[in-house]
């Protein structure tokens, strides 16, 4: 089957360092060999988070002041090429290709006015304020302090989708669209980067429904979809349609756009989506583990 696979940027870091966002070697190559098992029977699209790492690069370059889409090239080229090297090591082959993938969003995207993604270290109270006032930085209350929040708009289509699709039938993995891609606007002819940081589950799902692709897998670090998380009766969800799992609350910051993806993703036409934990994605694949959702008004079914 043709996969994309999308990857947390926080599967990249260890705990220890996730506050900073700096990318564990070890996590690298944990990573590398879980996708390079899943080589032996598919051809892979590889995708990646970078909020940790975006929102720390943001914090050495205050002084230059760097705009969000240099800060997103400057991430996606440094993982893509990390994680292609560690995959191109652990198979002995050359077979790994780390893509700077542009992503076109609208001017319009309401997100540009209401800035909600998180990224970056926890601050505390004052640091915030004092970024905010230098920086014109805008922050959101979260455990433990505050969090940089910046715009997130909508990915409306991949620039490099074509090439993607060529370099991938020409039989490599493709690591591309890192930290949801770099956002550019298109305007008379000419394209331009704007400041954002777009979801990167939402470009999966994009890709993964431009290029026609069978499945599209969201790994994290959590072992399936939850119905009423972090509460007592907390169960994980094994297989649910689309509009089974509309109105049930996911979290923004969490599962929701998880949810969201998956769901654009098979009503574009693909054939199913699955949610779970890297280190089990081949059981996802063959319904052993994880959660998997399909475009039909199937009823939520739970492990």
């Amino acid at each position: 089957m043709k996969l994309l696979v999308a990857i947390g940027g926080n599967a990249l870091v260890s705990p220890e360092h996730e506050s900073g966002g700096q990318i564990d070697q070890a996590k690298i190559e944990a990573v590398a060999a879980s996708l390079v098992a899943l080589e032996e029977e598919h051809s892979l699209i590889i995708t990646h988070g970078n909020g940790p790492q975006v929102g720390w690069l943001a914090m050495q370059e205050i002084e230059a002041n760097m705009s969000l889409d240099l800060l997103d090239a400057q991430s996606e080229g440094v993982i893509g090429y990390r994680l292609a090297q560690a995959m191109d090591n652990c198979r002995q082959r050359e077979r790994s290709l780390s893509l700077l993938t542009r992503v076109v969003v609208d001017t319009d995207d309401p997100a540009f006015s209401h800035p909600a993604k998180p990224v970056g270290p926890v601050l505390d109270e004052s640091r915030a304020q004092r970024l905010a006032s230098q920086q014109g930085w805008q922050f959101a209350e979260v455990a433990g302090g505050r969090r940089r929040v910046v715009a997130s708009p909508q990915p409306v289509r991949v620039v490099e989708s074509a090439a993607i699709s060529q370099l991938m039938s020409a039989g490599y993995s493709v690591i591309c669209a890192g930290g949801g891609g770099i956002p550019v606007l298109e305007q008379q002819g000419q394209s331009r980067g704007i400041s954002a940081v777009i979801d990167k589950d939402y470009t999966s799902a994009l890709l993964a429904a431009e290029l026609k692709l069978d499945v599209l897998l969201l790994l994290t670090n959590v072992e399936a979809l939850y119905d009423n998380w972090n509460q007592p009766t907390a169960r994980a969800v094994r297989l649910a349609g689309c509009e089974s799992l509309r109105d049930r609350g996911f979290q923004q910051g969490s599962m929701g756009p998880k949810v969201e993806a998956a769901c654009r993703f098979v009503r574009d036409g693909g054939g199913f989506a699955g949610i779970g934990r890297l280190t089990e994605a081949q059981a996802i694949l063959e319904e052993r583990r994880g959660t998997r959702i399909v475009t039909d008004n199937v009823p939520v079914t739970w492990w």
